[in-house]
């Protein structure tokens, strides 16, 4: 692996993009990119799994009470 998980994900959102980038307690590195949708999740798993990473793309099922209505937030959990 030449390039490390955050370079490859900054390089596709962009340079203005608000990335969150949690460190897991196993060593995992959760990534969440506001203003992304399913398939820029995708593409970038794809990315990084062409690097050498393993990648587990996570869906979780919420609800917003401020906006009164359920959401899907989708994650990458990169190895």
């Amino acid at each position: 692996m030449t390039q490390s998980s955050t370079k490859i994900i900054r390089r596709l959102a962009g340079p203005q993009a608000t990335i969150f980038n949690d460190k897991l307690a196993d060593g995992t590195r959760s990534y969440k990119i506001w203003g992304w949708d399913l398939a820029h999740y995708q593409r970038a798993k794809t990315e990084l799994e062409l690097a050498g990473f393993q990648v587990e793309l996570r869906l979780h099922n919420g609800y917003s009470f401020r906006a009164a209505r359920k959401y899907q937030q989708a994650r990458l959990w990169v190895i």
